[in-house]
């Protein structure tokens, strides 16, 4: 074959397989059997038709209803009609990912400003010596690691249940 060839099929493969994901993607969440997947106690979100949205513990799940347990006593089985959608809620964890990604960043800038920072022969950064350099590109570099983390971790909520 041909470069030419080779290169059509594999971004028709590619194209193909992104429409894949992309279909999966938007049919996850419709589904009232994924609802199984949740755990008792799992704290969620519930958006009900024409009502106000209710957040509480998850219970259990039949074919016909929801079971919610607010306030650690309270049960309230709301039916499957009543549900528009049920979203679950992550946990704190997911607001340390930006102080991991701070130290992150902070120790390989920190690592890199020391590397870079007043060598013997200076040409480049002959500004300030290694332990200052250091702070300033550890700064930086947390500032950046500050924004990855606090992208990488995602939503604070995850759709569930959509109903169709």
């Amino acid at each position: 074959m041909s470069r030419i060839g080779v290169s059509t099929i594999g971004l028709v493969g590619l194209a193909l397989g992104l429409c894949a994901v992309a279909g999966k993607a938007a049919d996850a969440g419709t589904d009232w059997d994924q609802l199984q997947r949740l755990h008792p106690g799992d704290r969620i979100r519930v958006e009900l038709r024409g009502k106000p949205d209710v957040t509480g513990d998850f219970g259990a799940v039949t074919p016909e209803s929801l079971q919610l347990v607010r306030r650690r006593k309270e049960q309230n089985d709301i039916p499957r009609t009543e549900i528009h959608r049920v979203f679950l809620k992550r946990s704190r964890a997911r607001a340390a990912a930006p102080w991991i990604g701070a130290a992150v960043g902070f120790g390989a800038g920190f690592a890199g400003g020391w590397a870079a920072g007043d060598p013997p022969s200076c040409q480049f950064l002959c500004f300030a010596p290694k332990p200052a350099t250091g702070a300033v590109f550890g700064a930086v570099g947390a500032g950046l690691g500050a924004l990855v983390g606090h992208f990488a971790a995602g939503k604070a909520e995850k759709l569930v249940y959509r109903a169709r």
